[in-house]
């Protein structure tokens, strides 16, 4: 609240009550604004960081993750590998002639 002006020389003796004159009250105001805007910086700053965090926490999942995919793969591919070679191993190894080639039948005419 303002303070009603009074005599000049109780401003300069600091007579009265004890607040401060009027031409600080702008300073005293500038002052508290100064203090909103420090405390509404210092909110963002921390909701930011919580922000930051949690954005490389997940990051740090999502690389997890993958590399686990990464390692399945790599061992689902070894064991189908594996199994190839012994499927080849195992199956009757080619013959040096050639396949015979089959013909097809003439179909026979017959007459009545």
């Amino acid at each position: 609240p303002r303070r009603p002006i009074s005599r000049l020389s109780e401003l300069q003796t600091g007579g009265g009550d004890s607040s401060p004159p009027p031409m600080f009250e702008k300073e005293a105001f500038v002052a508290e604004n100064q203090n909103d805007r420090d405390a509404a910086r210092n909110r963002a700053q921390k909701h930011f960081a919580a922000s930051e965090q949690r954005d490389v926490l997940v990051k740090q999942m999502i690389e997890s993750e993958r590399a686990a995919v990464d390692a399945r793969t790599a061992k689902l591919k070894a064991l189908r590998l594996a199994k190839e070679e012994a499927d080849r191993l195992a199956a009757p190894p080619p013959s040096d002639k050639p396949a015979k080639k089959t013909r097809a039948k003439k179909a026979r005419v017959v007459k009545a």
